[in-house]
């Protein structure tokens, strides 16, 4: 599942936020938008795209046969099979996982892997996986979970990022209004919350009862996600 390039020099662009002045944060999202857009334009060989779209067997009783397939574990169905185990972990209470999965069935209309064409997505193109080199992008790297999936689903690694994350949504926005297309953008967007920390639960388990209780823990973040999608509207403006 790993890429192999030639060394590039530089640093990601999650480690240098804080240090970058405004307008190079500026050009660093705008050439990232650019980036997405040409990845989400490409038509891959028959070959090509028939290996993205090949999924490997899922075994509902290993969790792993699903979380080592993707970063977000949709559509609806395949993410309804992770609910049993994470049920089942230390220091879980089965009571949220219930409700996450009442919540995947209430959202499942919304679900853009059951409903929609898709494009080649790279599946984690936050800023870690952006590399910045003497004032500009040299690389998005780390495809090991491109998919064929929703142009929006690239949104979610910016959904509480850092700090401005509304004003890196609107520059997103502003130099691809693609990715806000959707009308029900908000539920997708937190569709994807819901699976993918769902996942990080399964992948980080917490180890002791105070886990649970933690800002940066699955748990603590799957029940701040089902008191609702306010912070999403929120960043999105809307």
């Amino acid at each position: 599942s790993w890429t192999v390039t030639r060394r590039l020099p530089g640093s990601a662009v999650s480690a240098l936020w804080e240090t970058l002045p405004p307008g190079e944060r500026r050009a660093a999202i705008g050439r990232h938008a650019q980036i997405l857009q040409t990845l989400h334009a490409w038509q891959p060989p028959p070959a090509v795209s028939a290996a993205i779209r090949r999924r490997p067997p899922v075994d509902p009783a290993d969790p792993a046969t699903i979380v080592g397939m993707d970063v977000n574990p949709l559509p609806v169905p395949r993410a309804l099979l992770l609910v049993e185990p994470a049920r089942r972990l230390p220091f879980v209470d089965p009571g949220v996982v219930d409700a996450v999965a009442e919540r995947f069935r209430e959202l499942r209309a919304s679900d853009p892997f059951l409903t929609e064409d898709l494009v080649v997505v790279h599946g984690d193109a936050g800023t870690a996986n952006l590399l910045w080199h003497q004032g500009r992008i040299v690389a998005l790297l780390d495809f090991e979970w491109v998919r064929w999936g929703p142009r929006d689903l690239e949104l979610a690694p910016f959904i509480g990022f850092m700090e401005g994350p509304s004003a890196v949504l609107a520059w997103l926005e502003e130099d691809y209004p693609r990715l806000f297309a959707a009308p029900d953008l908000v539920q997708r967007l937190w569709l994807y919350q819901l699976a993918g920390t769902l996942r990080g639960l399964i992948v980080w388990p917490p180890r002791s009862p105070e886990d649970a209780l933690r800002p940066w823990s699955a748990v603590w973040e799957l029940r701040k996600l089902l008191a609702g999608a306010a912070h999403i509207e929120e960043l999105l403006g809307r």
